[in-house]
């Protein structure tokens, strides 16, 4: 696993992005947050042990989620330090080959989200 968040530091660092590591840890985060979707849209797991959704007032949503990504980032930043994914060397073509699967794990993730979301409400229906 660490060799892949390393991976996809190295590749916004050589695309000169913005704060890089930053960036490579809320992707890992939001890759988590759809496993997490993924989970609860195959098993029915009521709505408050879910980290959206729980209020009817938007702003205490919004606040539950800001919680949700920052214990998600203080985790991952503990995990994964930022000197040890420098210290990793790939090639230009390796950088390019791990983002593109990166990319396609992701809208693969996705689509299965929506699937099983799909089928889950006609379930209900």
């Amino acid at each position: 696993m660490r060799r892949r968040v390393a991976l996809m530091y190295g590749y916004f660092r050589l695309k000169n992005l913005s704060i890089p590591y930053f960036r490579t840890v809320m992707v890992f985060s939001g890759v988590l947050t759809f496993h997490f979707f993924l989970i609860y849209a195959i098993f029915p797991i009521p709505i408050y042990f879910t980290p959206f959704g729980v209020s009817k007032v938007p702003i205490i949503n919004y606040a539950i989620a800001l919680l949700w990504f920052g214990i998600l980032y203080l985790i991952f930043s503990l995990l994964f330090r930022k000197r040890d994914l420098e210290s990793y060397s790939f090639t230009e073509n390796e950088l390019k080959k791990g983002s593109l699967k990166l990319f396609l794990y992701f809208v693969f993730l996705f689509l299965l989200t929506f699937i099983f979301s799909m089928i889950n409400v006609r379930m209900l229906w």
